[in-house]
């Protein structure tokens, strides 16, 4: 739900931070958004299965997780934004990627 709730209310939520239709960085903050939307169910089971590590009395594979996680991001950002030219959306694809990559590596 809260995916579909920031891919559709997306232009909602800009105009509830004050983000005008007319700047412009409306557009791209709408893509940005639409697209990181598809991260929020592993984000979810992240934090979940976060919190059973530390019930567990474990912070370093979360750790890892998210170092290996932020590691996938960074690379991927550098080649989804720049060599493949997708902007905006290249930026928010590596970011779900890792989101997803954090989970897997959590559960």
């Amino acid at each position: 739900m809260e995916t579909v709730a920031l891919i559709f209310g997306s232009g909602t939520l800009m105009d509830f931070i004050g983000i005008p239709v007319d700047s412009p960085v409306r557009i791209p903050a709408e893509q940005f958004l639409t697209f990181r939307a598809y991260g929020a169910p592993p984000i979810i089971v992240a934090l979940a299965a976060q919190g059973a590590f530390r019930g567990l009395m474990d912070t370093k594979t979360p750790l890892y997780a998210i170092g290996v996680g932020n590691l996938v991001n960074a690379i991927l950002d550098a080649i989804f934004v720049f060599p493949l030219g997708l902007g905006v959306r290249g930026a928010a694809l590596a970011t779900v990627t890792s989101e997803y990559v954090k989970a897997i590596m959590k559960i």
